[in-house]
């Protein structure tokens, strides 16, 4: 009796695409979560009470973030946490408790999400990454290292007609920063810490922007990165982070 024998072979070609090594790899918790989605994008486990995710006070379409939370997610709002830059270190009453007070935009390009991990940066610019453990909630809330100076401007051309508007984003490497503030010619204040001026030609005797002191350091050297854009400051701070990451190390490299 003949026994049927034989092979199959497959393609020695190597795939146009990398294979991920999890399954988890193809699940976007974002699917279904804007224009009238119901979907939970947060950290979570099957059956698990912990649900880390941000609470917004509306559809969640760009609205603003007023917590962390962590038993039911957005719905109900339980035990948010929400960490704030003060604008008085020597006085708490200076922070803002209530929901209506402390709520803030996000920068949606922050958004990353993934099965058991959710992370989003407010316009606040302390930046929260969250996982859960069944019954627990784990939360990790990164400040801003220095002083970051975000502005724009609207520009008359030097030839032409119209106007065009000009964004901003500053930060400081390589010195320790203790006060920031704002200046209208010759007056400044560590608060306010933001300013609009309108100036136009019959009003050029108008000058006005920040500043930042910093301590005495050994090289007496500070560096700064600014990014520019014609969209937005967001953009420009986007531009600047992904053009020079490191300007410090990075700088005799650039030259």
């Amino acid at each position: 009796m003949l026994r049927p024998s034989g092979f199959v072979s497959s393609p020695s070609w190597p795939w146009p695409w990398p294979i991920p090594s999890t399954p988890w790899a193809y699940v976007d918790p974002l699917i279904g979560t804007i224009n009238g989605g119901q979907v939970f994008a947060g950290a979570t486990l099957p059956y698990g009470l912990a649900k880390a995710v941000a609470d917004v006070d509306n559809g969640g379409n760009g609205e603003n973030t007023s917590g962390f939370d962590s038993p039911t997610g957005p719905t109900l709002g339980n035990f948010p946490l929400f960490p704030q830059i003060c604008p008085d270190d020597g006085d708490v009453n200076s922070c803002s408790f209530r929901i209506g007070d402390r709520k803030v935009g996000y920068v949606p390009e922050s958004i990353v999400a993934s099965p058991g991990s959710f992370a989003i940066t407010p316009k606040s610019n302390v930046s929260a990454v969250m996982t859960v453990a069944g019954k627990t909630a784990v939360y990790r809330f990164t400040f801003p290292p220095s002083g970051r100076m975000m502005g724009n401007g609207t520009f008359l051309p030097s030839f032409g007609s119209g106007s065009f508007p000009m964004f901003f984003c500053v930060d400081w490497f390589g010195a320790d920063m203790y006060e920031t503030g704002v200046w209208v010619n010759n007056r400044a204040g560590s608060e306010p810490k933001q300013i609009s001026v309108s100036r136009v030609f019959n009003n050029f005797y108008l000058e006005a922007g920040g500043f930042a002191r910093f301590r005495i350091v050994k090289d007496q050297s500070v560096t700064a990165r600014v990014g520019l854009s014609f969209k937005s400051s967001t953009q420009a701070c986007f531009s600047a982070e992904k053009d020079a990451s490191d300007p410090l190390g990075q700088f005799e490299s650039l030259q």
